[in-house]
């Protein structure tokens, strides 16, 4: 009989879900919400990063093109990609999914080198 891993009050916290520490997989998932969070310019070299955003609105800056996103809107980062998500609305709310946990591959970009 398979196992399953439920967790519970996934929607009350922004935060990371590691696939290999939580989940039991390969898969690392997030749910972040509001405006607040400091984020930083940097990219990834082997995993693709999945943005969903379920409510309000953000800008992401993927090298140097800014997408505006909304509710519903859906774009995925791939690896090399240098990408920063910045304008956040008060409520905001998104959902991370990254394709493969990979220890050390988060690479944060200078601000000389940013996006």
């Amino acid at each position: 009989m398979v196992r399953r891993k439920i967790i519970e009050n996934f929607f009350e916290e922004s935060g990371w879900f590691l696939g290999n520490a939580n989940l039991g997989g390969p898969l690392q998932l997030a749910y972040k919400k509001g405006d607040t969070e400091k984020a930083k310019c940097h990219y990834h070299q082997k995993a693709y990063e999945y943005f969903i955003v379920l409510n309000g609105t953000a800008v992401i800056t993927i090298d140097d093109e800014e997408i505006m996103l909304k509710k519903w809107s859906v774009v995925v980062v791939e690896p090399g990609e240098k990408h920063l998500l910045t304008k956040r609305s008060s409520d905001f709310e998104l959902l991370l999914l990254m394709d493969k946990f990979i220890e050390n591959d988060t690479h944060i970009i200078n601000a000389r080198n940013s996006v």
